[in-house]
């Protein structure tokens, strides 16, 4: 100890200390600088940017507004759009495009043809993914068919951020004829939101039911997939989905798809289709028994109370707990006073549950 005290002592009486001490406070100085330096760039960049578009929106606002209204031609507002200003201009007009429809989106559009070839160009020279895809989405707000290949191009893209608006842009655009496309392209990107993916899918409408159902029953198509598109069937109230989601069920092992399936036949279904569903019941896997469960309590105009008895005496928790769930979403008090009259675990389950249903 005694040595390493003196050894202390001498590095910090010795004149590498007094260096060191020194190079790191010029060092943490010049660090302080760089710093300053960068802050004050940036944030001069976004006055200067500022500038800029408090510029331009009050040189093209109110010109603007008159051409919508009809007070000037479009011709006489291009006139304003100076060498230069093209892709400010083209920003300018996005705004508007994303607020505006029927025959105001259209002179919106008009205003743009003349400067999207600039975008295309760019997009196509540039190899920067962000740039394409907002290259890609400003085509699909302002542009029209004429640019519909460079949104089949984005689906084969590399990047998944192209992948993702070409998707998007072209569900938006409702094109039936390239459903295919469109899904198949998410077969490489399926790790992304379950959610997101769904409500994107359901943006395409209606007119591609027809191939949803075909991919949710293709061979082909990924497990992850098929239950993402159960969402996007229910989503869009596909009557026809319950049929494809019982034509599943007769071969399926997959615990996902039977999980989905039965989902669907829950919200989409009729009583009729409960023949096919009640077998699930005594399935080995709890989540399936659960899922049944659901479907035959929201589709079942019969009494189901010896099914009720039978679910409760599972010997699964989670079954039980899901079937208390049902009953009290039902507002079933009788058949959980049944249930809350023993003194197991179960029953004291039902008795909270007897409990929350009458605050």
């Amino acid at each position: 100890m005694l040595h390493l005290i003196s050894l202390l002592k001498g590095i910090l009486h010795s004149d590498w200390f007094y260096i060191f001490v020194i190079v790191i406070s010029i060092s943490f100085f010049c660090f302080m600088c760089v710093m300053c330096i960068m802050i004050f760039t940036f944030r001069k960049r976004n006055i200067k940017k500022e500038e800029r578009w408090n510029y331009f929106e009050e040189k093209w606002e109110n010109p603007i507004l008159e051409t919508l209204a009809g007070s000037i031609s479009e011709e006489k507002m291009l006139k304003l759009v100076e060498q230069g200003e093209e892709l400010y201009w083209i920003d300018f007009l996005v705004k508007y495009a994303k607020r505006l429809k029927g025959s105001e989106l259209i002179i919106i559009r008009s205003l743009a043809s003349p400067y999207l070839d600039i975008i295309k160009k760019r997009a196509d020279i540039l190899s920067d993914p962000e740039y394409q895809a907002r290259a890609l989405r400003t085509l699909s707000q302002l542009g029209d068919e004429k640019y519909l290949d460079m949104l089949l191009d984005g689906l084969k893209s590399n990047s998944p951020l192209v992948v993702m608006i070409a998707s998007r842009e072209l569900a938006l655009k409702g094109h039936p004829e390239h459903g295919k496309e469109i899904v198949n392209s998410l077969e490489n990107y399926i790790h992304w939101d379950h959610h997101f993916l769904s409500a994107m899918i359901s943006n395409m409408g209606t007119s591609f039911l027809e191939t949803l159902r075909e991919k949710f029953l293709s061979q082909e198509t990924s497990i992850e997939l098929k239950t993402v598109i159960a969402r996007s069937l229910i989503k869009l109230g596909d009557q026809n989905a319950s049929a494809s989601a019982l034509e599943l069920l007769k071969s399926e092992t997959d615990l996902r798809l039977i999980n989905s399936a039965i989902y669907i036949v829950e919200n989409l279904g009729t009583v009729d289709d409960l023949e096919i569903i009640r077998p699930f019941i005594e399935h080995e896997q709890p989540s399936v028994r659960i899922s049944a469960l659901r479907a035959i309590s929201g589709l079942s105009l019969s009494d189901e109370t010896d099914l009720y008895k039978m679910m409760f005496s599972d010997t699964e928790a989670a079954v039980v707990l899901a079937l208390i769930e049902i009953l009290v979403n039902n507002k079933n008090s009788e058949i959980l006073k049944c249930f809350a009259s023993g003194k197991t675990t179960k029953s004291m389950l039902a008795k909270e549950a007897l409990r929350g249903m009458a605050i």
